[in-house]
């Protein structure tokens, strides 16, 4: 890469960076707090803290270690990175949302420059250009950041891992090999999802035997960077347990949930995600206590379990249990369950879902159009696709949310940002199919 072009790329990399910190400065500090009383009808809470993570913070803050509540048992029932950020956030700056919301802005304008140089490694500068100043514009991605949630830093993880992936094929070092798993950990410990990409992806390369001999060998030394970063919290975690678990337990309630919401869906009870996952949470409360899991009332019951989106460990093993029961009784469910989680994982949601729907499937429309072109012929696209079906497979798997396809939403953003370029490029009156954007080579890093 000459120095001009370097200056060049820092110049758009500094511009977007700003551009996106402005966006969302003005969304979460202005639009949003006033949103309701503009438009009616339209609901906010900017702020508002789910799933337990501020609860967490605040315990750790008080020096009470991480659990949910005063006296109450450490847990494991979340990853610890969110819940770490926000307790320094809080030590530094007070128990105020204002400092969280400003975090968000910052990891926020982090991701768009991150991924405008995924697109610059992946397709050119131009992509890269469109990519960043696209998703500094994403709604779902601004709508996400005003509540106090993971996701925001999740999406910067997931872009700098997928980077620092593209890192390793255009140049595969131990050094970015380390690095890239390093990277993995950290998002591991945020979402426990991602835990096994790496070994997809170590699959992957060894079912090509061109590829074998330039990444399998690094291999070992990716997921030693990721082991040096995930293995001290399972063995906190075993510590305090007495079993392995690696980042967090709840598999059993989120399998169960997602069995239930597939039973809803299809009896007609619920329609979207949010409606869903309200019916959802009665009946694991209703499973628990008719398996002698009550505390309290049911409805006191209820709102703990939506305040923290969690349950206990002992909980979790026999949510687990009844779930694989039933399914093997009934293995179809899980086939059932799979099939439409596969098409509800889309951006559904109770909040706006006409709005949700256009932006989030013209999004989708507009990658699938990068893909026809040829991006996919591109080994760094195809990593990308990966990212892609893994998440989209797993949560298909598992349970779908409305936020959960944000976390691939700076992906088909890149493929969607190259559709764009080139059609742009595209000579007016000319005929056949329009070449892939950047056709020539990306600068290898």
């Amino acid at each position: 890469m000459s120095g001009r072009e370097a200056s060049i790329r820092r110049l758009w990399l500094a511009a977007i960076f700003l551009f996106a910190l402005a966006v969302r400065a003005v969304f979460l500090f202005g639009v949003f707090p006033n949103a309701p009383r503009l438009v009616p009808g339209l609901y906010t809470a900017v702020g508002m803290s789910f799933d337990g993570y501020d609860a967490i913070a605040r315990q750790l803050l008080r020096g009470h270690g991480f659990r949910l509540e005063v006296g109450g048992p450490p847990t494991a029932a979340r990853a610890p990175l969110y819940p770490l950020l926000l307790a320094g956030i809080y030590r530094v700056f007070g128990t105020g949302v204002a400092p969280v919301l400003w975090t968000h802005a910052l990891l926020g304008a982090v991701t768009c420059a991150l991924l405008f140089l995924a697109g610059c490694r992946t397709f050119g500068r131009s992509t890269g250009i469109a990519a960043g100043l696209l998703f500094a514009l994403f709604p779902p991605h601004l709508w996400w950041s005003q509540y106090v949630l993971s996701e925001t830093l999740l999406v910067t993880l997931i872009v700098a891992t997928f980077l620092a992936v593209v890192g390793v094929v255009q140049n595969p070092t131990g050094g970015r090999a380390a690095a890239a798993g390093a990277l993995f950990g950290l998002t591991a410990l945020c979402n426990a999802t991602i835990l096994f990409l790496p070994f997809a992806l170590l699959a992957a390369t060894a079912a090509f035997r061109e590829l074998r001999r330039s990444y399998l060998q690094h291999g070992l030394t990716l997921l030693l960077g990721m082991a040096v970063i995930v293995l001290p919290w399972t063995g906190r975690n075993f510590i305090d347990f007495h079993r392995v678990i690696p980042i967090n337990w709840s598999v059993g309630l989120q399998y169960m949930k997602g069995l239930v919401m597939a039973d809803d869906f299809v009896s007609r009870r619920g329609r979207n995600l949010g409606d869903l996952d309200d019916s959802s949470m009665v009946e694991i409360v209703r499973i628990l206590r008719a398996h002698g899991h009550a505390r309290g009332d049911f409805d006191g019951q209820l709102y703990e379990m939506r305040s923290s989106q969690t349950v206990g460990l002992e909980d979790d093993d026999l949510l687990k249990r009844l779930a694989l029961e039933r399914v093997r009784k009934e293995p179809w469910l899980a086939v059932r369950k799979f099939v439409l989680n596969l098409g509800l994982y889309w951006f559904l949601s109770n909040r706006l879902m006409v709005v949700n729907q256009v932006v989030n499937f013209g999004l989708l429309a507009l990658a699938l159009l990068g893909l026809a072109f040829g991006a996919w012929r591109r080994l760094e696209a195809r990593v990308l696709l990966a990212f892609c079906l893994y998440f989209w497979l797993v949560y298909a798997w598992i349970i779908v949310s409305a936020r959960f396809a944000l976390q691939i939403a700076p992906f088909l953003t890149l493929l969607a940002a190259s559709a764009i370029v080139t059609l742009a490029r595209r000579p007016r009156g000319a005929g056949g199919a329009p070449a892939v954007a950047g056709a020539q080579n990306p600068p290898r890093a």
